[in-house]
């Protein structure tokens, strides 16, 4: 359905309403991204940046698509975000369960559970996380 005649508020309009992610938009969007990952160790859950510039979440794949200055800048976040993690579980900083974790469902990591037996009566179990490539 078109607009009314005489509608000054649809002229020049083709249909839809006017793009909000326009390339100058991500590109501003991709600064904000490195500068706030750079300003802090602790600027590792990509939510708290989400929530400050009134990004969904959910729509950062599309972002990257559409941009790849954007998808660059979250590809440098992502990258960051593993070392901080390893970085933080190294020096004991962070749980190792929440650090294996996030490596496994972020990051590619495989989680290998391995069982060895020892002797007849006792098992010791092993957790082994791999970098999946």
């Amino acid at each position: 359905m078109s607009a009314p005649e005489g509608n000054k508020n649809a002229l020049g309009n083709k249909g839809g309403r006017p793009e909000k992610y326009t390339q100058e938009f991500l590109k501003d969007l991709a600064d904000k991204l490195i500068k706030w990952f750079k300003s802090s160790e602790d600027n590792i859950f990509i939510n708290n940046f989400c929530i400050d510039n009134d990004v969904d979440k959910r729509n950062l794949s599309n972002l990257c698509e559409k941009s790849q200055e954007f998808s660059r800048a979250y590809n440098k976040f992502i990258t960051f975000q593993e070392g901080m993690i390893l970085k933080q579980s190294y020096k004991r900083e962070r749980s190792e369960q929440i650090s294996k974790f996030l490596l496994i469902n972020n990051h590619g990591y495989v989680s290998d559970k391995t069982q060895a037996q020892v002797d007849q009566t006792s098992k010791v179990q092993y957790n082994v996380i791999i970098h999946k490539d």
